[in-house]
């Protein structure tokens, strides 16, 4: 790595015995949700990765779950390797990366920017709760951070190291970079910031007058435009745009909503999100080269991410350790400014007033912006919404499996804890469909979907008797379950109901034996 006057005396004994301490210090704090019931997403891993062994393919039921398929095998082959494919297992992997990705952070930065600042780096990323979460969660994110990061750092070495040792930052940074993209289709708005970062600052380098810098940027500019126009004449804009605008029913209230990221890095990370400007100013002036890279990067994934339709906090994940960085290079700056001029009077003591001035700084701020507070809540598995648990589902169901015809409105849950179904009762899924429709046939499990009274109407008129699944709040509450009732009164079904948690099974039948009607119904 490139290395600076701060850091040319790092040992590399010393930062490898650093990064051990420091991933055994974020693995510690990234073990009390292990155990925890499952979010809905990880449960497509688990059954698509039990696919994978018995079929060879990612099926689930009748259908394959193809996102983040790389993933998806990682985690079969951990299955087979282990001999056992319980969710607790699966979520290894994650654990793994989310452990490694503050060592990483730190030797990226020790060697790039300061000793003092990959510390800090790695004691914000430590205490990063949402880095906590989807490290224990059988999803791809937490490797998908640790891939995108790993190819930024070898990117920015490959514009600041020497001789032979680009090329092997550049096979780093594809690799890495590349791994990102097939588990994140986001990857591309980091990297394509890093690409017009490494552009702008070769012009520089290369060019010292300034106006062959304005010409060199003024023809990357035009050859820009040229693409776009030519996406745009094959109709790659307009796909591009729809897919970034799109989303399903249950997150289309944050889809007009630019403030999400913002609103949550307020909550989460308090006065520090709010220094940002400061911060980044200090930053730029300290170390402009990391400084302006970090900051590039964060900016780009953090507006593109705001004005997208889709809106989850952990699609900014993969930008929040570069947001780390930035931050770190401002306190680790500020610390030794303030050490200096503490030790005005006394040059000696000088490291012990700038040592002390750090761990003050550093513990008051995580404390002020609520990070270590949030971070032991999720350490002893607390502090998370509640996820439904589903691992007694059978108890609720219990001989009732016998029924002709099964309906649920979890369909993973189902499968996972229960068994298979025939129709899932849920109208948002039917707007992921590829053509949505009522009745669609959902390709990740090849099971139709229904939502709407009108096709519930029709499915009690062909389905007599059957058996629903569902969350017990989702029977008390739901629009769909307030339908579901009402058409199971207008049909003249008779309904016991069984509950064990938060499950409850429902079982219609048809005490006057009516004649069913299925005509058109794609059953």
């Amino acid at each position: 790595m490139s290395s600076t006057a701060a850091t040319r005396s790092l040992h590399p004994a010393l930062a490898a015995a650093l990064a051990v301490l420091i991933s055994a210090a974020a693995a510690l704090l990234r073990t009390g949700l292990l155990e925890a019931p499952p979010e809905f997403d990880e449960l497509y891993h688990l059954l698509a990765a039990r696919g994978w062994l018995k079929t060879g393919t990612p099926a689930i039921l009748d259908g394959q779950y193809g996102r983040g398929l790389l993933f998806t095998r990682a985690v079969a082959q951990l299955f087979a390797s282990t001999g056992t494919d319980s969710l607790e297992t699966g979520r290894l992997i994650s654990l793994a990366a989310g452990s490694l990705l503050p060592a990483v952070l730190f030797l990226w930065l020790a060697y790039s920017a300061g000793l003092a600042i990959g510390l800090t780096a790695a004691a914000l990323t430590i205490f990063w709760p949402q880095s906590q979460i989807e490290a224990q969660l059988l999803r791809f994110y937490a490797l998908h951070v640790l891939c995108f990061f790993i190819g930024a750092a070898a990117f920015y070495n490959v514009l600041t190291g020497h001789g032979f040792q680009r090329f092997a930052w550049a096979a780093a940074a594809a690799a890495a970079w590349g791994l990102a993209v097939k588990l994140q289709i986001s990857s591309v708005i980091g990297i394509s910031a890093a690409l017009v970062w490494g552009c702008t600052v070769s012009i520089f380098a290369l060019i010292a007058n300034w106006r062959g810098r304005i010409t060199a940027i003024a023809a990357a500019a035009a050859l820009l435009a040229l693409a776009l126009a030519a996406a745009a004449f094959a109709d790659l804009l307009e796909k591009a745009w729809a897919f970034y605008r799109w989303t399903p029913d249950h997150n289309a209230a944050l889809r007009d909503y630019p403030g999400f990221y913002h609103a949550n890095l307020r909550k989460y990370h308090g006065i520090l999100w709010y220094g940002t400007p400061l911060l980044a100013a200090l930053a730029l002036w300290l170390r402009p080269k990391p400084a302006s890279y970090c900051l590039t990067l964060f900016a780009a994934f953090f507006l593109t991410l705001s004005f997208g339709g889709m809106k989850a906090f952990r699609y900014l994940s993969c930008a929040v350790p570069l947001l780390f960085a930035l931050w770190a290079i401002a306190m680790a700056g500020g610390t030794a400014l303030t050490g200096k001029i503490l030790s005005k009077r006394r040059p000696d003591r000088r490291p012990v007033l700038t040592g002390l001035t750090a761990v003050f700084l550093l513990a008051a701020v995580l404390t002020a912006s609520g990070f270590v507070q949030r971070s032991l809540q999720v350490a002893r598995g607390e502090g998370i919404a509640p996820r439904g648990d589903w691992r007694q589902a059978g108890e609720a169901v219990g001989n009732w499996l016998d029924a002709p015809f099964t309906a649920t409105t979890r369909e993973l849950h189902m499968l996972a804890y229960v068994g298979p179904y025939d129709l899932l009762i849920n109208s948002s899924r039917i707007t992921e469909l590829p053509s949505p429709q009522e009745f669609g046939i959902d390709p990740r499990t090849g099971r139709p979907i229904a939502g709407s009274p009108a096709a519930i109407a029709r499915l009690l008129a062909c389905k007599r008797e059957g058996l629903l699944v569902a969350g017990a709040k989702w029977w008390s509450a739901g629009s769909e379950a307030v339908a579901m009732q009402s058409q199971f009164e207008a049909a003249g079904l008779q309904i016991e109901t069984r509950r064990k948690g938060p499950v409850l099974a429902v079982r219609w039948s048809d005490p006057s034996r009516r004649r069913s009607n299925c005509t058109g119904l794609p059953l």
